[in-house]
């Protein structure tokens, strides 16, 4: 029977991590898989049903009850919004805002 390496998570240039060496997480069990999408399907209806603000290319990902959300928006506003409303959901326990803002928005 083959076994699975544990994932690494390392940043990318931490000179730290260099000297130290990666950290491996432990694998999601499929409970914590399972509640993980059961999040992010409710933090993406939040965030879909939140009409005042736009979002292009939505995606909501979310690993042990930390949300990360990402997409493109062109009003700064929205931005932090989404993080409020991601917050509010239950089961989310951090949110990692990834949404970019227009270069392009004109205010």
């Amino acid at each position: 029977m083959a076994m699975r390496a544990a994932p690494l998570t390392c940043a990318p240039g931490a000179a730290l991590l260099a000297l130290l060496g990666c950290v491996a997480t432990p694998p999601e069990s499929p409970q914590q898989r399972q509640a993980d999408a059961e999040v992010a399907g409710r933090v993406y209806a939040a965030l879909e049903s939140d009409r005042m603000h736009l979002y292009i290319g939505l995606d909501v990902r979310v690993h042990a009850g930390v949300a990360y959300i990402s997409a493109l928006t062109f009003d700064p506003s929205v931005r932090d919004q989404a993080t409020e409303i991601a917050r509010s959901v239950p089961g989310v326990t951090r949110v990692v805002n990834e949404i970019e803002v227009s270069a392009g928005a004109a205010h």
